[in-house]
């Protein structure tokens, strides 16, 4: 039930914004793949101690711009 709701809640969300006409379908699309991706991603990488060990997140600032560097060890 919980999986259902958290995937029917934002699907009805995107359709009911579209039916209003605040956004186009690419934007739904987008953002449901994009949320759905953070909403797995985020749980998992902090459960794997595995990877939270091999795994580097920092954020970056230099003079081309700003970012995210990540880093891997295997």
């Amino acid at each position: 039930m919980v999986w259902t709701a958290a995937a029917l809640i934002p699907a009805t969300t995107g359709y009911l914004r579209y039916h209003a006409g605040k956004h186009f379908p690419t934007d739904i699309i987008t953002g449901y793949l994009v949320g759905g991706a953070i909403g797995y991603l985020v749980p998992f990488l902090h459960r794997r101690k595995l990877y939270s060990e091999r795994l580097s997140v920092l954020p970056y600032s230099g003079f081309n711009g700003t970012g995210v560097y990540l880093s891997y060890k295997l």
